[in-house]
């Protein structure tokens, strides 16, 4: 009897987990009503930087450009527009657990790695952001980010100077939506305490 109460107790905490998604447009649903940082109110770099909803760190100084230059690796651009240039990695810590988070990302010569992480600062997933010079036509950039439940912070490792922009984000946890494994799992488990409840009437 305890054996299958164990094993279902342990499917249920597995059928509670949601799995990380890949995004790659400004438009993807998951970034509905986002919070956009423009980085467009910055006027000098530096390593340290502190936004309403985040803050942002970087172990190489982040220079801060306006229109053309750089900044056409991160369309759309205009002459007022500005964007982060630097290496090194960059940590962004949200204030808030958010659901989903994006940016605008350009000029990368080699791959660059992106990750979220949770509050506890496990790993919810990762992507690789590829050499966008050699695999993408002009202006060589992408759209980037993740979806999963619980993000607390993301990390992308720049390996050659790169550009980045427009950073969206949405407050609060992501909504639970269980999959057909995921159901499989719970019906198991349900399965599980109803045949211990059954045995221990005996």
């Amino acid at each position: 009897m305890y054996r299958i109460l164990s094993i279902s107790a342990l499917m249920f905490v597995l059928s509670s987990h949601t799995n990380a998604t890949l995004i790659s447009s400004a438009a993807d649903p998951a970034l509905l009503g986002a919070t956009i940082e423009t980085f467009d109110g910055l006027t000098t770099g530096g390593t340290n930087f502190t936004f309403p909803g985040f803050s942002l760190t970087s172990t190489q100084t982040v220079t801060v450009q306006s229109g053309g230059g750089n900044c056409q690796y991160t369309p759309p651009s205009s002459t007022t527009d500005k964007c982060m240039v630097t290496s090194g990695l960059q940590t962004f810590t949200f204030n808030n657990v958010v659901s989903a988070f994006g940016l605008v990302y350009g000029a990368a010569n080699n791959p660059h790695t992106m990750t979220a992480y949770d509050i506890s600062g496990g790993v919810l997933d990762s992507l690789v952001i590829p050499d966008q010079v050699s695999t993408i036509p002009f202006p060589y950039s992408g759209f980037y980010g993740i979806a999963a439940s619980g993000i607390k912070s993301f990390t992308i490792n720049i390996t050659d100077p790169s550009v980045y922009d427009d950073l969206h984000y949405v407050t609060g946890d992501r909504q639970q939506i269980p999959t057909p494994t995921t159901l499989a799992l719970l019906s198991l488990g349900m399965i599980g305490v109803g045949i211990g409840r059954r045995k221990s009437k005996v």
